[in-house]
């Protein structure tokens, strides 16, 4: 039977890039966005140890970048859903356009194992 659990990154005030979680212990399989969000797209960097952390990019080399509207939740079967067995952290914008968020912006990601 499959476990699940859920894992908060937070993006603080006047951050682009999220504290660090864990989703090593299964698939993250959705995400809830904050119901409040200065405008902008997300994107992550993964690490296998929760120090060291990389930008994501894809085998082609596209960074991976997924639209965020406030209060919404959205499947990542097919866009974080690789992330397996890894630490995540959430940036609001990109690798070279971070947006800074005005207040706490929470995200919630369900893993499954």
């Amino acid at each position: 039977m499959a476990t699940t659990s859920v894992v908060t990154a937070t993006i603080h005030a006047g951050q682009s890039l999220s504290d660090p979680i864990d989703c090593s212990t299964g698939d993250p399989v959705f995400i809830v966005g904050p119901t409040d969000w200065t405008p902008a797209n997300i994107s992550f960097q993964l690490s296998a140890d929760g120090i060291t952390f990389g930008d994501w990019f894809t085998n082609d080399g596209k960074e991976v970048i997924m639209p965020c509207k406030a209060g919404t939740a959205w499947l990542c079967v097919t866009d974080i859903g690789g992330a397996k067995g890894a630490h995540v952290k959430v940036r609001s914008g990109s690798r070279d356009g971070p947006v800074i968020q005005q207040a706490d912006r929470a995200f919630k990601i369900v893993v499954v194992a």
